[in-house]
């Protein structure tokens, strides 16, 4: 038992303050050492307390993936985002509205991507985060082999 002003509590009450802290402080993190920190200890919540970070979920993965997209990232970052992301399987499925919409917003992203930057321009040389974006151009309408 944690014993806090005179009474005490179990953790698990201060779980639900805890996480809307560890959310406050990655929405302000701006180096990746801080950001990792805080990922691990949410997804060490997520794990635990599910009911919890589900009311996280959503903008947890919203400053998730500004990490992840953000090109001047290191792959090492970039990597733990993205296993982060994948980790979170069971509130993708269980939010499947939010899924659905992100999906569309991705692919909206895509198809706009797609017809601003030529085909024949685009660096796509086999690195992890380019080959949703090669397959969907060799299968675009815009595309001219």
């Amino acid at each position: 038992m944690l014993k806090i002003d005179g009474e005490k509590k179990n953790i698990s009450e201060l779980v639900p303050m805890i996480m809307a802290k560890l959310q406050s402080a990655l929405e302000v993190a701006d180096v990746p050492d801080l950001l990792i920190a805080i990922v691990n200890v949410i997804t060490e919540i997520a794990n635990k307390y599910p009911e919890v970070f589900s009311k996280h979920f959503s903008d947890t993965v919203d400053i998730l993936i500004g990490w992840h997209i953000d090109a001047t990232q290191q792959q090492s970052v970039i990597e733990f985002t993205s296993n982060t992301l994948i980790g979170f399987q069971q509130f993708w499925i269980s939010d499947i509205n939010f899924t659905i919409t992100l999906l569309g917003q991705f692919l909206e992203d895509m198809e706009s991507y797609a017809e601003v930057i030529p085909y024949r321009t685009l660096p796509l040389h086999g690195s992890h985060d380019t080959h949703f974006l090669e397959n969907f151009c060799r299968f675009s309408p815009h595309h001219d082999p």
